[in-house]
């Protein structure tokens, strides 16, 4: 599942941040998202995934991970409704 989904972060996020954010300043704008959210991932995804193991075990963790996974993916929800429509060519 991660290979099949891997492609999004380098092709549906950039355009995604062009279409929020507005296109002049996309690179800016998406190098600083990408930036923020996997540097903190880097320094805080293992320490607290080495804390929920110690203190929930495995099972427990993943099950934890899975739930958070759920919630963001609805969290995206009402972003669906707020994509601009492309202009009218006349």
């Amino acid at each position: 599942m991660a290979i099949l989904t891997w492609a999004s972060i380098y092709t549906v996020n950039p355009a995604a941040v062009g279409y929020f954010y507005g296109e002049v300043a996309s690179g800016n704008n998406y190098g600083l998202l990408y930036a923020i959210a996997k540097g903190s991932g880097a320094i805080y995804g293992g320490v607290l995934t080495a804390i929920m193991i110690e203190s929930l075990g495995w099972i427990n963790t993943m099950v934890v991970s899975g739930l958070f996974g759920i919630i963001a993916a609805l969290l995206a929800i009402p972003l669906l409704w707020k994509i601009p429509k492309p202009p009218k060519k006349s």
